[in-house]
């Protein structure tokens, strides 16, 4: 491998342990466009459940976090696809999603009182 190449693996690299959400999803799009939202629902409930399969497997054999984490990769994959063909961005999705939490963490405090 010519010290170009070996220059820009480095370079991808580095950009990929720095993007942030909007850039993952971005680019997720670019690789992989799947223009269709039913597609990537089914999909997406798809990998959760292979998450899920792998979860219920460790209680009874060696799955490691990196096996989990991969799945959740997947997961996030989807996430992202949907989010794009919603017109909408990550970040957006990740705070509309806090601020629906924390709203109905407010109501549950309310009625543990």
């Amino acid at each position: 491998m010519s010290q170009t190449e070996l220059d820009y693996l480095q370079s991808e690299l580095e950009f990929e342990e720095k993007m942030t959400v909007n850039e993952y999803a971005d680019l997720i799009f670019e690789l992989f466009p799947i223009n269709d939202l039913h597609i990537n629902t089914l999909g997406l409930c798809g990998e959760a459940g292979e998450f899920a399969n792998k979860l219920k497997k460790r209680l009874y054999k060696d799955i490691s976090n990196a096996e989990l984490i991969d799945e959740l990769g997947d997961v996030l994959w989807h996430v992202a696809q949907c989010a794009k063909l919603l017109n909408t961005d990550m970040q957006t999705l990740m705070v509309r999603s806090l601020r629906k939490t924390k709203s109905r963490n407010s109501v549950t405090l309310i009625c543990r009182h």
